[in-house]
């Protein structure tokens, strides 16, 4: 097993070596603690055959995977994080999800994602090849970012599988996974996002794969200004008839999918102090709105408030 903390770390230093400890853990990723001066954490990680367990604990931050960070071989991995303590919000292919202790989640570290937390938060986490889980989990992108409660059943017995297979492996009692216990391991997994989702996702495996790889690029041209549903189409070999053929069977067209992300993350740097110095309509431009009065009528819709309204709501909050 590998320790790491920040108390040993010179107080100037924490923010980078966090990030950089993370980065190597998961995948490139960036860090923003909510108070630089205060920032602590610590993180123990140890592998036995394929399988990766990190426990890890840290103060308010927000972590982000973007489009524009590199994607190595190490992370064409899946990455199980179990909630222990505290609560975080997890932005994964096109969802947005709320995560309290007992939640678990599933994520691509090769794609886009955000973790967000206001405190403390405490979790463990179960790595593993894409290519080992889909042998027991078909088409597992139709599950990724979904937030999925260990409170009872199935669920929880894979909640407890994960917490108490860290501790086991981490104080150096089990040593070894062979492919028995690994099946084993892969079978309570997959029974439990089996047992959560209730069919798979509009469609054939095939589509649902083709979904993924949109939710992806969507997610990498949120701020172009032309990304429309042609130019999605274009941009990945499909025809418009087929995009929209893809969203047909869910809540929300393509275009109010692309609107709806690009409110969720304008509204981020709206509520966050750090943009305070920015107008509302340079972030309504830096999210790829073609200028402010769509925005706004947009964000009213979806909020029932005004851009500035909501901002002087978060500012006060925060003073």
């Amino acid at each position: 097993m590998e320790a790491y903390s920040t108390a040993t770390v010179r107080p100037t230093d924490k923010v980078d070596y966090w990030q950089s400890l993370c980065s190597r853990t998961y995948a490139d990723l960036e860090l923003t603690p909510r108070d630089h001066r205060s920032f602590e954490g610590e993180l123990r990680r140890s592998s036995i055959g394929p399988f990766s367990f990190v426990r890890v604990s840290s103060s308010a931050a927000r972590i982000t995977r973007s489009p524009a960070h590199e994607t190595h071989p190490s992370a064409q991995r899946f990455e199980i994080f179990l909630t222990l303590r505290g609560e975080s919000v997890c932005v994964h292919n096109g969802r947005t999800v709320f995560l309290r202790p007992g939640d678990f989640t599933l994520v691509d570290l090769s794609l886009p994602y955000r973790f967000e937390f206001e405190d403390i938060c405490t979790s463990v986490s179960i790595g593993m090849p894409k290519d080992l889980i889909a042998a027991h989990l078909p088409v597992p992108g139709l599950y990724l970012g979904r937030a999925i409660s260990g409170q009872q059943g199935v669920n929880r017995l894979a909640a407890v599988m994960i917490d108490s297979l860290c501790d086991q492996v981490q104080l150096g009692q089990v040593s070894e996974i062979g492919p028995s216990l690994a099946r084993g391991i892969l079978d309570v997994l997959a029974a439990a996002y089996s047992s959560s989702v209730e069919s798979p996702e509009y469609g054939s495996a095939a589509a649902s794969t083709r979904r993924v790889q949109i939710r992806a690029f969507i997610e990498g041209h949120l701020r172009d200004p032309q990304l429309t549903p042609r130019y999605i189409a274009a941009s990945l070999g499909i025809s418009p008839r087929y995009l929209r053929l893809l969203f047909s069977q869910q809540d929300e067209t393509i275009a109010r999918y692309v609107t709806r992300r690009r409110l969720e993350e304008a509204t981020r740097e709206l509520a966050d102090a750090s943009w305070r110095g920015t107008t509302i309509t340079n972030i309504a431009y830096h999210w790829g709105f073609s200028d402010a009065a769509q925005f706004s009528r947009a964000f009213r819709e979806q909020f029932g408030v005004s851009p500035r309204h909501y901002r002087q709501e978060q500012a006060a909050k925060l003073s």
